[in-house]
């Protein structure tokens, strides 16, 4: 009887333990309001997103590479409609390795990719040319053209222009300047190509055609100045501009406005600008970000309340420099900020592979609805290997999103001379440092909450069993 008393109440009292003692709580991730989908497209070996557009009927394409084995790469076509859904995958391998940087849809529903593909001329040497392909509306290949010249050729940017041929913009190695222009016929005839040496350098990110038939670059430059070209429809330079000062500047974007005049998304010195020009791309001003975590500048529209700048902000600090944002600035007519908002992503994204673009592997447009699309990559540290991400991001309401707040606002004149023009500096005042080690005792706390009542507990059990059992014993 005795002994069945002590097994009843050990095991009254285990169990009291068991629902005495914290336990943690399990719940789904919150759910972010403004993501209307987010879907992962997982595929075998490593994959890296170049780009991402919309396409007439308010599905996507997007254009990626993947490498499925180690030193070669193929160019992926992945195409999707509305809801994210994949339509139809297309691989496309010409040489041992391809890289696919720039989309677009043409007038007949199919596409047009740029990129390179590399060649050897002689045993261990190899030398990307421009690859170009055309596709119909399934991603069929109809046919494809390669150019450039004995040394390294990339094809960064590819728009139809109004005649139905195409322009292409890039960096050439193989010439006398380093940003590369090229016109192409209907058929991927090359009707012809120019390279330029500008003030800034550099090569060319992107190209469109402006209002008077001629055409616009801009790109980064390779010593340290953001650099953009203008050229008639003939491809003959008319003028050439240089803005911002730092290592780190770099444009993805130009709008030519009504005016005129351009509007330019850009990156200097690791924060956001907007840089509003004359026709002759002249600065008339420019507003930057002026934030110690890190921005970019990727997309410019004007609105009914001057300008807005989309870009990304994140917090670079390791291990995982990758989480990123999206961030607004809006202005006036004028330049004047207005206000700065953010809106959190869920994902992680990865860094691009390819430093051509400087681009950290995250493309954003904003969509027929007033939203945004997102695509990147997501890379796994433990395997070595990515999968492609996209996000669709509904119409933000402005008003209900949180200021990404910062010091004041302030303005580089970009026509000041080096030496004069002030260096970014962010004073460490150990915020980091106070919430990691916050952090730190928070997780520490509730270690000890979880773990203290516990053993508390299994010591009563420890002294009941020993007294039991000596009363028992007697």
């Amino acid at each position: 009887m005795e002994v069945r008393n002590l097994t009843v109440s050990l095991t009254i009292i285990i169990l009291a333990s068991l629902f005495l003692i914290p336990q943690p709580s399990f719940s789904e991730s919150p759910i972010n309001p403004y993501i209307e989908w987010e879907t992962i497209y997982p595929l075998p070996g490593t994959q890296y997103c170049e780009d991402v557009e919309q396409t007439a009927d308010g599905g996507f394409i997007l254009l990626a590479y993947t490498s499925p084995i180690q030193y070669t790469s193929d160019i992926l076509l992945v195409r999707l409609d509305k809801n994210g859904n994949v339509l139809w995958k297309q691989v496309f391998d010409h040489a041992n390795t391809d890289f696919g940087y720039s989309v677009a849809q043409t007038g007949d529903g199919g596409f047009i990719i740029s990129g390179t593909a590399q060649h050897s001329d002689s045993p261990g040497t190899t030398y990307p040319d421009i690859y170009i392909i055309k596709t119909d509306a399934s991603g069929n290949k109809q046919w494809e053209t390669t150019f450039g010249g004995d040394r390294d050729d990339y094809g960064l940017c590819i728009c139809q222009n109004g005649d139905s041929g195409y322009i292409v913009s890039g960096l050439s190695r193989s010439y006398t300047g380093p940003v590369y222009l090229a016109k192409l016929g209907t058929n991927g005839n090359l009707l012809w190509n120019y390279t330029y040496s500008t003030n800034g350098s550099g090569y060319g990110n992107y190209v469109t055609q402006t209002g008077d038939g001629g055409f616009i670059v801009i790109g980064s430059s390779l010593h340290g100045r953001l650099s953009v070209l203008k050229t008639d429809a003939n491809g003959i330079r008319q003028w050439d501009r240089v803005y911002g000062y730092s290592s780190e500047d770099q444009g993805l974007r130009i709008v030519e406005l009504s005016d005129g005049g351009f509007l330019i998304p850009c990156t200097i010195d690791n924060e956001a600008c907007l840089i509003k020009t004359d026709p002759e791309g002249n600065e008339i001003w420019n507003v930057t970000s002026d934030h110690p975590d890190w921005q970019q500048g990727r997309l410019a529209v004007k609105n009914s309340d001057g300008y807005m700048l989309t870009g990304f902000t994140w917090k670079y600090a390791y291990p995982d420099p990758n989480v990123r944002n999206i961030y607004f600035m809006q202005t006036d007519g004028n330049g004047e900020l207005l206000w700065k908002k953010m809106l959190p992503l869920n994902g992680t994204y990865s860094e691009s592979h390819h430093w051509l673009k400087s681009d950290q592997g995250v493309f954003i447009e904003q969509t027929s609805d007033g939203g945004y699309i997102v695509a990147g990559t997501n890379f796994d540290r433990a395997t070595f290997e990515s999968d492609l991400v996209i996000t669709k991001i509904i119409k933000p309401d402005f008003e209900k999103l949180e200021n990404h707040t910062a010091p004041e606002v302030y303005r580089y004149n970009m026509s000041m001379p080096l030496a004069d023009r002030p260096v970014s500096y962010y004073p460490d005042n150990g915020a980091d440092e106070i919430i990691d080690g916050f952090s730190m005792l928070l997780c520490m706390s509730y270690m000890v909450c979880l773990l203290v009542p516990g053993l508390i507990l299994w010591v009563v059990v420890i002294v009941v069993f020993v007294y039991l059992w000596r009363v028992n014993k007697k």
